[in-house]
């Protein structure tokens, strides 16, 4: 049965399958899925940010149950959007060069390792971060937004 969690699994192992593979389209992706997340965040934390008390509270680690229980419940909203700016941080980072993307791997790949404690569902977060390190290993002498438009490319000469 393809469950959320199992199909968190399979992303997560795609996008680090892409990292080894295509590196400039994996960046690409894990840039926009961020980016995607981080504005969930901040309609979750508008709509309800109670949510994540609950579900943080329910982590088999004691540690993080009483933090989202005791800490975060004294005011749930303006966690929800630290979180989601520094995930749009760690987004926006990727759209840079070398040293950006590789401080925006790093950042999102510590948040992700931060939050598998939470349970079976974010155990997939050890592929992601995986997938985010692996970007790690190479330069990108371009920016997103270059890439994008196409700038810094060769010109024919046919």
């Amino acid at each position: 049965m393809l469950t959320p969690a199992v199909i968190w699994w399979l992303f997560a192992l795609l996008l680090a399958a892409l990292s080894l593979l295509r590196p400039q389209v994996a960046r690409s992706v894990l840039a926009l899925f961020m980016l995607a997340m981080s504005a969930v965040n901040v309609y979750v934390g508008v709509t309800d940010p109670g949510s994540y008390v609950t579900f943080g509270g329910s982590s088999p680690v004691p540690l993080y149950a009483w933090f989202f229980h005791s800490v975060m419940g004294l005011a749930p909203a303006a966690f929800v959007f630290a979180l989601a700016v520094f995930e749009a941080g760690g987004g926006v980072a990727l759209l840079g060069r070398t040293a950006s993307v590789r401080r925006g791997a790093l950042l999102g790949a510590l948040f992700a390792l931060a939050i598998v404690p939470l349970g079976v569902l974010t155990s997939g977060n050890l592929a992601f971060a995986l997938a985010l390190l692996l970007l790690r290993r190479h330069a990108f002498s371009r920016s997103l937004l270059d890439v994008w438009r196409g700038v810094g490319r060769p010109v024919s000469s046919a």
